[in-house]
Formats: structure tokens, C-alpha cells, sequence
């Protein structure tokens, strides 16, 4: 458990004051700044008690505000004590407060930062023993004051610090710099990244040799006297250019053959799209045959049941006709008389719908050779029903 953060407002000669969350804190400052006032306002958090001095000049009450890495915080006020709102001071009262990470109040404030303090005290006599002319005992010292005051940096603040990195503004390192953790590191950890650091810089001077000992090679190729060095820079220029020419006709040859791909590809794709498009069209005509099929067998079904019908019908009809005729010729024919001849009788035969015509010149030629009995019989005419 340590510190993370500290708020003082009127407290000694610090009118506000606010530090966040950190890991070492220093302050510095002029003169009459307030440095001793802030470490009076520790103080007097962690002593307890109540100091009417505290208060800064001109200000109604000091605020000492700590909080710890656990989320965690006290508060300590002090302010002047009155009978009633502006009546004269009486004295002085100091408020300690402490609250839990949750925010419910902490039973006895005072005693929790005692206990702080003591977790936080440090025993000079254990560093004054430590050897620090050694490597180990230097050692030993710094891992002491680590376990005091624990130490980490931020990426950023790692990244900084590694001369070959560059970070760019939104505080990441660029293409070239190590791969910094994203969590704070502890010193440990810097000592890897150092160590990173070195062998990274080693490379790059291996390299920085490599080039400037190839450079060295090149120069002395290079001819002492200007013919000659005029005739190697034709040389190497027309050598330069042959290369140039080969790598043009390469690319050519390069982008040629995808030219031929991609015509082969788009041609196989269209084929493709050609032979499905074909094979919805002849779904489609055969299911448009398949439905015109059925429609023309529903429809000579229907055609072949309404002529059956009619043929029925008609049957039946000329059957009524026969049996109209059969008894019309039986009711027509009087009983012990002879019946009208048949030229006669086949001029006033019903049609089929039941009515019975007969023309004027055979109704006179039928009255020649009828009697005048069978005339009586059919004094209505031939054109209407028997009597």
C-alpha cells in the first residue's frame, strides 16, 4: 500500500495544491514557494491534533486530502469554531475523516494512518550498514530503497529514453524502435530494455561498418586518371542501361502473361455465367412446356367430357323424339277408322321442339283425299293440335 495521490487547499502558505497518481515525486521551487508547506500538511495529517496556524491567511478553512493506491482516502479539515454564523471565533475544531474504496466511513482515521506511517517509515540504521564501495552492496541498497519506494516508468517515459527510438505524437515509438511493453516497467525491466538498447546499437555500428568498408572497396575500383575513368563510366553506364533493358523487358513479359490470365480468367467466368444463364432459360422453357401440357390435357378432358354430355343429350333427345312420334301417330289414329294417308300424315309431323307445320297447297291436296269424316276429326287446320 503506498501513496497515489495528495490535495492540499489553504494549508499554510499552499492555496491549492494537487499532485495524481505517481511514482517519485519531487518538488522543487524559489524561496517562499511553499515546498515546507506541503511536507508541514503531511505532517500535520499524519500527527494529528488540531493547529489553528494551518489555516491560511484570508481562508475559512485547510483541506489536507490523501489518498492511497488501494482507492481509499482521508480527509482532514480544519476550520474556526463560532457560537453562531458570524459571531467572533471561539476556537478551533479538526475533522479527520477516512473513507474505504466502496466510500463507507473508516472507524478510527487516526489509528488507520498510524499504521500508514509506520508501514511507511523508513530505518536509516538498515541503509547505514549496507557496503555500497561493492557492486553487491550497491546492489542490496538500491533493491532496499525499491522495496521503499517502488519505481516504475510508463512507455512513453521508456521510450523517451531510448536515444535511437523516436516517438511520434500519439506516443508510440516508430518502425525502428524496440518493442516497448505496454505496462509500466520496474527497473528490472529497464535493465532488459537497456540491454536491448545496447545490442541493437551494436548491430547497427556492424552495419555501419559493413557500409563504410563496401564504400572503401568501390573507391579504390574506381581508375586514378580521367580516360580511364571516362571509359569505365561509359562501360558501366552501357552495362547499367543493358540491365535496365533487361528489367524493362521482364516487367514487360511479367505484365504481359498477367494480361493473358486475366483475359483467361474473365473469359472462363463468362462461359461459366453463359452456361448457368442457359440453364435457367431451359428450366424455365421446359417447366413453361410442362404447364402447357397440362393445360391443353385439362382442356381436352373438359372438351372430351362436355361432347360426352352433349352426345348424351342428344341421345336422349332423339329418343324423347321417337317416343313423341310413336305416341302421336298411336293418339292420332281413331279406333275402327282407317288412318289419314301418309302423305297426309307426314306434313303435319312435330318437329323436334313439339310444334307441327304444314303448307297451304298440302293441307288442299290433303282435303281431296281425306273424308269428311276425318276432316270433322281436324276442322282446326293442320297447323294446330288435334281435338
Amino acid at each position: 500500500m503506498k501513496i497515489s495521490g495528495l490535495h492540499i487547499v489553504d494549508t499554510y502558505g499552499t492555496k491549492d495544491f494537487k499532485v495524481p497518481a505517481f511514482s517519485v515525486l519531487r518538488i522543487s521551487g524559489h524561496n517562499g514557494s511553499g515546498k515546507s508547506s506541503i511536507l508541514r500538511a503531511l505532517a500535520y495529517l499524519f500527527g494529528g491534533g488540531t493547529d489553528p496556524s494551518v489555516i491560511r491567511k484570508g481562508a475559512e478553512q485547510s483541506v489536507v486530502r490523501l489518498e492511497l493506491d488501494t482507492g481509499a482516502y482521508y480527509v482532514k479539515t480544519t476550520r474556526p469554531k463560532r457560537a453562531r454564523k458570524g459571531a467572533e471565533i471561539t476556537g478551533y475544531v479538526a475533522t479527520l475523516e477516512g473513507y474505504a474504496p466502496d466510500g463507507t466511513p473508516v472507524p478510527s482515521p487516526q489509528t488507520q494512518l498510524n499504521q500508514l506511517a509506520d508501514s511507511l517509515a523508513i530505518d536509516p540504521s538498515i541503509l547505514l550498514r549496507m557496503d555500497a564501495s561493492t557492486v553487491p552492496g550497491r546492489r542490496a541498497l538500491a533493491a532496499e530503497f525499491l522495496k521503499l519506494i517502488p519505481i516504475s516508468f510508463a512507455p512513453d517515459e521508456v521510450a523517451t529514453a531510448c536515444l535511437h527510438c523516436s516517438v511520434d505524437g500519439a506516443g508510440q515509438p516508430d518502425a525502428l524502435a524496440i518493442d516497448v511493453p505496454k505496462a509500466p516497467l520496474s527497473l528490472e525491466d529497464l535493465k532488459k530494455v537497456v540491454s536491448v538498447v545496447t545490442e541493437s546499437r551494436r548491430r547497427e555500428g556492424q552495419t555501419r561498418d559493413s557500409a563504410a568498408g563496401a564504400v572503401t572497396r568501390l573507391q579504390g575500383a574506381l581508375p586514378d586518371s580521367t580516360a580511364a575513368g571516362e571509359v569505365w563510366l561509359e562501360s558501366a553506364t552501357k552495362a547499367a542501361l543493358e540491365d535496365a533493358e533487361e528489367y524493362r523487358r521482364a516487367v514487360e513479359s511479367a505484365i504481359s502473361d498477367q494480361k493473358l490470365e486475366l483475359e483467361r480468367q474473365k473469359n472462363a467466368a463468362v462461359a461459366e455465367a453463359t452456361a448457368a444463364w442457359n440453364a435457367d432459360v431451359k428450366a424455365i422453357n421446359d417447366g413453361i412446356d410442362a404447364q402447357i401440357r397440362a393445360l391443353e390435357e385439362q382442356r381436352n378432358a373438359r372438351c372430351n367430357s362436355a361432347r360426352d354430355v352433349l352426345d348424351q343429350k342428344k341421345g336422349a333427345a332423339q329418343q324423347t323424339e321417337r317416343q313423341a312420334l310413336e305416341q302421336l301417330a298411336t293418339e292420332s289414329k281413331p279406333e275402327g277408322r282407317s288412318s289419314p294417308s301418309s302423305a297426309c300424315s307426314t306434313r303435319w309431323a312435330p318437329h323436334l321442339d313439339g310444334t307441327r307445320t304444314t303448307s297451304r297447297t298440302s293441307r288442299s291436296r290433303c282435303s281431296s283425299r281425306c273424308t269428311g269424316r276425318n276432316r270433322s276429326r281436324f276442322s282446326g287446320g293442320h297447323g294446330r293440335e288435334p281435338i
